[in-house]
């Protein structure tokens, strides 16, 4: 059988549990995630433009699966952090902040 004792607490002992401050401890969210999971929950731009100037799209040379021509700046982007970039430089963390 278990040994928990059948005593109950004191009055001095409850006032004293009363008398601390309450903890209160929230997980904290990271402020700018990136990764896969994210990009599709954001908000998207279907043709939209790709601010960044060395777009990491381009420096690869993503093709257009639908037509096969190298694709421009032109494609879906999402507006983070103030600047509408494409999931590329999304993914390789283009203004991101800690």
């Amino acid at each position: 059988m278990s040994s928990v004792s059948s005593q109950p607490f004191d009055l001095a002992f409850l006032n004293d549990l009363l008398a601390q401050p309450e903890r209160t401890s929230s997980p904290r969210k990271p402020k700018d995630v990136r990764d896969n999971d994210h990009w599709f929950a954001l908000p998207h731009n279907i043709m939209g433009y790709c601010s960044n100037e060395e777009c990491v799209a381009e420096l690869l040379g993503v093709v257009n699966q639908f037509s096969g021509h190298r694709q421009g700046r032109d494609r879906v982007t999402s507006e983070v952090n103030g600047h509408e970039m494409c999931r590329f430089c999304f993914l390789d963390g283009w203004h991101f902040t800690p």
